[in-house]
């Protein structure tokens, strides 16, 4: 929904200034930027490590990562093929990104389908919001956990859910959700996706611009 479209929009630009701010380039440029540095760092890498495993008797890095793997007695529980120097060069490989952004962005696409998902439930019941989140997030007057919550969703017809959801992304799909519908001006505040992952400053959030009320 339109409304919902602008609070997200509020939260990413915020998220955008902050970290340009910080860093030099935006949030949305994260995956971007995160991708363009892991090309540049493995095409210094990729080279020397193929070299390192050719001396060692490997046609090329990937090709003893393979024959390693496909080595591993389970019965004594080791590789059968294993050289210190090439294992040593492969841990310190560059890391393929995993661009904190995107993993934001799943999580607010969660939470604006159960937002969108609610509202549709309310109108066809002819309820309010708040009682329609409360009919499926309510048992013997306790709230569930954001599992159950969900549960309760896809018996109504819901079929938006990310079954690759952890125990983080979803808790904070279902509280992202929570804040659209009921506080969205404190969404572009709002930390949770990312704070358990890297703090909350891995947002680069100086927080002076949050209003004193909230």
């Amino acid at each position: 929904m339109d409304d919902f479209k602008k609070i997200i929009r509020a939260r990413i630009d915020r998220f955008n200034r902050l970290w340009e701010n910080a860093v030099g380039y935006s949030f949305e440029d994260e995956p971007k930027i995160t991708q363009a540095k892991y090309e540049t760092d493995m095409a210094v890498w990729q080279p020397k490590a193929d070299e390192k495993a050719r001396k060692c008797g490997f046609e090329s890095m990937d090709t003893y990562i393979d024959m390693r793997f496909k080595s591993y007695d389970v019965s004594e529980k080791r590789f059968k093929i294993n050289n210190d120097e090439l294992n040593d060069w492969w841990s310190i490989r560059p890391q393929f990104p995993s661009p904190l952004y995107l993993y934001e962005m799943s999580v607010i696409n969660e939470a604006e389908r159960i937002a969108e998902f609610i509202t549709n439930i309310a109108d066809e019941w002819h309820a309010t919001v708040r009682s329609v989140w409360e009919y499926f997030g309510k048992e013997n007057g306790e709230y569930v956990d954001c599992f159950k919550f969900v549960e309760n969703l896809k018996k109504e017809g819901y079929t938006g859910w990310d079954e690759g959801h952890s125990g983080n992304s979803g808790s904070e799909s279902v509280l992202f959700a929570n804040c659209l519908l009921f506080k969205p001006d404190f969404f572009p505040f709002l930390h949770g996706a990312l704070a358990n992952l890297v703090g909350d400053k891995g947002y680069y959030d100086d927080r002076n611009d949050i209003p004193k009320n909230f």
